[in-house]
């Protein structure tokens, strides 16, 4: 069920890189958020995103909730094409702070990402920019 924070149960669009440390829990990782994002472990064998690609994801838990350290765990919902993305500008979205992150509500219902040069002059612990969801999709059940 989404919870009070927002956070979890959130569509966003996030760009998945190889992970540079040398473990096999987690081969692919994202800083999209800017706070580190994981596969969920239920979806490592199916639909699993490829290095560099860009997906849809679901958020389904935050790894210690409230802090700079810790993770968002990421159920994969499909693979975006790079030519259907729309680069926010202010104007195009409002948005609320709640506990250091930045939550992103695009007035657009494409599929939308902050432009990396204005992400890098914010200073939050996590920035989401919200994707509008259906009616029926609203409420997440884990």
């Amino acid at each position: 069920m989404i919870t009070d924070n927002g956070i979890i149960g959130s569509l966003v669009i996030v760009k998945f890189f190889d992970n540079s440390l040398e473990t096999n829990s987690n081969p692919l990782i994202t800083r999209t958020l800017k706070k580190i994002g994981v596969i969920e472990r239920s979806n490592v064998d199916e639909n699993i995103p490829k290095n560099g690609e860009l997906w849809k994801v679901r958020i389904v838990k935050e790894i210690c909730e409230g802090q700079n350290k810790g993770c968002f765990v990421l159920k994969p919902v499909e693979i975006i094409d790079p030519k259907t993305l729309v680069k926010l500008v202010p104007g195009m979205y409002e948005e609320e702070i709640k506990n250091k992150i930045l939550f992103i509500y695009p007035k657009t219902a494409h599929n939308c990402v902050l432009p990396l040069a204005m992400k890098r002059q914010l200073n939050y612990r996590a920035i989401l920019v919200k994707l509008q969801q259906e009616e029926k999709d609203k409420t997440y059940v884990t």
